[in-house]
């Protein structure tokens, strides 16, 4: 969706930073939250609205942004699919979605 208020970018309406987003910066591969923070002119807590994108990603439009434990893209049939609408409804965390996957 295109945002008329942000033109040139992409948004997902109405998503946010959950507060047990900071629970998956352990399943999180890449820089660590100062260097993210940083970046965003944030003191803190800047990878967990990265890890909200992601999260979002996958709750709206069903692309895991995330690799399996062979380090590859995880595919249409790997079982995170199923609990896309247990994230959807609150009824699984994205940590404990991770956690569960591995």
């Amino acid at each position: 969706w295109e945002a008329v208020f942000l033109p040139g970018f992409y948004v997902f309406p109405g998503g946010g930073v959950d507060e047990t987003e900071a629970l998956g910066r352990e399943h999180a591969l890449g820089p660590e939250d100062a260097e993210i923070s940083q970046s965003m002119s944030l003191d803190e807590g800047g990878a967990d609205f990265m890890l909200a994108a992601v999260r979002e990603c996958f709750e709206e439009a069903g692309v895991p942004l995330a690799r399996t434990d062979t380090g590859q893209l995880v595919p249409a049939d790997h079982p995170v699919h199923q609990d896309r609408e247990a994230l959807f409804q609150g009824e699984i965390s994205f940590a404990d979605l991770c956690h569960k996957h591995g």
